[in-house]
């Protein structure tokens, strides 16, 4: 079969695009476990006040020809000629093996032996990451950008276009959203020239207030909402921006898929689970259908594909260990290029999965050390000219990362946010004093020990 057979085939069923868009949501999305939600797309805004200085650019939808039941040849010509460009815009972009490096060391970091569940989302922390690189300078960036296994900041603002661009996706069937936003304190003066790059190459919004407000916090919180699909509103209720906060950085990621081939609600019946801490009895989905094996020296795997360019991988460890699969190259391979796996079967295939609701949130600072992201913690080193001019010296104080995965017979949903946030190196003042020297003032000129060179009244400048 050709490649345009194959592309045709992929149109027809619906299968994932051909790599790299076929890249897996366990690694993307780094989700390792459904329940209604409001699609963000179709949620009436809750943004508006004179702290928003500008908005992204709002999701475009293609609509799939199968999404509304009908089948219409306009409507299917308009969708084949998204579906190429978005092909086309996948096969020529360069962001996907350095998000992969990336994701081979946060999973590294934090996909070792332990007790409790981890979930988080390469995509998201990478581009909140990216934007973070966009603000700093010298040093300072260049540890960001390192971590983030790019070359310079004109890759980054490069590969930040095209992954905003593809992963801003709707069809229908299929409904994956990124969005990146910048919080401004109104008392500290921003390079104009930073937040037009932002907001243009990292489709980034901009927002300036009065750091802790009622108001800002609530356009905090309504953003995070609007752009996980209701997935972490109660995460985001927390989530507030403090008086000595310089400037954030939010990023989030929404994801809402169906499954190809659904599982029966029927065949749901309570299994055992054996964890870590024991056996428990849980529902499990099932299904018995003709699929595709892939084994590797550490582990065997199965994935489930989306109404669309999706995929969720199943990988079970051999014998528990979590460590020997992390550092296996054969995982890699598998997910970045699943169609030339080598080792691969189709076969009968009697699957059993746990119905999945999964919640976490944790600090990034001690994971963003790890990654070799040091200056931008320091006080006396960190360098954010790239955003703020350089009588605001910042550096960054807080970094978290939440996120959400579920799933069930019928498809998936995910969501998460990273949220950063500097504070000034300098204290802030609470209030803006005008001083302006527009009547009769006194000068006195000093040097060395404050010796008075030069004493004046100026009364008139006539």
């Amino acid at each position: 079969m050709n490649k345009q057979e194959n592309r045709d085939k992929g149109f027809r069923l619906l299968r994932p695009l051909k790599k790299p868009m076929a890249m897996s949501l366990a690694l993307l999305l780094g989700l390792t476990a459904c329940g209604s939600t409001k699609d963000p797309a179709q949620a009436p805004s809750p943004l508006a006040g004179k702290e928003v200085l500008a908005l992204a650019a709002p999701l475009e939808v293609h609509q799939h020809p199968e999404a509304s039941g009908k089948y219409d040849d306009k409507l299917s010509e308009a969708y084949r000629e998204f579906w190429n460009r978005l092909d086309k815009e996948v096969q020529e972009s360069k962001f996907k093996d350095p998000l992969y490096r990336y994701t081979e060391k946060m999973n590294r970091i934090l996909m070792s032996e332990g007790k409790d569940n981890v979930v988080y989302s390469p995509l998201n922390t990478y581009m909140c990451l990216s934007v973070l690189a966009e603000a700093a300078g010298s040093k300072t960036q260049e540890e960001i950008l390192k971590a983030l296994s790019l070359d310079s900041p004109e890759t980054n603002r490069r590969n930040s276009r095209a992954m905003t661009e593809i992963f801003n996706y709707d069809d229908g069937l299929l409904h994956i959203q990124s969005a990146n936003a910048v919080w401004m304190n109104e008392a500290v003066k921003a390079r104009k020239e930073g937040l037009e790059s932002i907001n243009k190459d990292f489709r980034a919004s901009l927002f300036q207030g009065k750091m802790g407000s009622p108001e800002m916090d609530k356009l905090l919180q309504n953003w995070l909402k609007e752009n996980t699909g209701g997935l972490l509103d109660d995460q985001a209720n927390e989530e507030s921006l403090n008086p000595e906060t310089v400037f954030a950085l939010t990023s989030t990621l929404y994801f809402k898929g169906a499954w190809n081939e659904v599982f029966e609600k029927a065949m749901t019946k309570d299994e055992t689970f054996h964890g870590v801490d024991g056996d428990q009895t849980l529902p499990f989905i099932h299904a018995e259908r003709i699929d595709t094996i892939y084994q590797g020296k550490t582990f065997d795997a199965l994935s489930l594909s989306f109404g669309g360019p999706a995929r969720l991988w199943i990988i079970r460890p051999k014998d528990g260990d979590f460590d020997a699969l992390i550092q296996s190259p054969d995982l890699t391979q598998l997910l970045s290029d699943p169609d030339n796996y080598p080792n691969q079967a189709t076969c009968d295939v009697r699957m059993a999965l746990p119905k999945l609701d999964l919640t976490n949130k944790f600090s990034l600072v001690e994971v963003m050390e790890k990654l070799g992201i040091r200056e931008a913690f320091d006080s006396q080193k960190a360098d954010f000219t790239g955003l703020l001019s350089p009588e605001s010296p910042a550096y960054l104080t807080e970094a978290s990362h939440a996120t959400r995965f579920m799933m069930d017979e019928e498809g998936a949903k995910a969501a998460a946010y990273t949220i950063m946030k500097t504070e000034m190196a300098m204290e802030i003042p609470d209030k803006v004093y005008d001083f302006k020297a527009d009547r009769p003032f006194l000068f006195v000129l000093t040097a060395f020990n404050e010796s008075p060179l030069m004493v004046g009244r100026v009364n008139s400048l006539q």
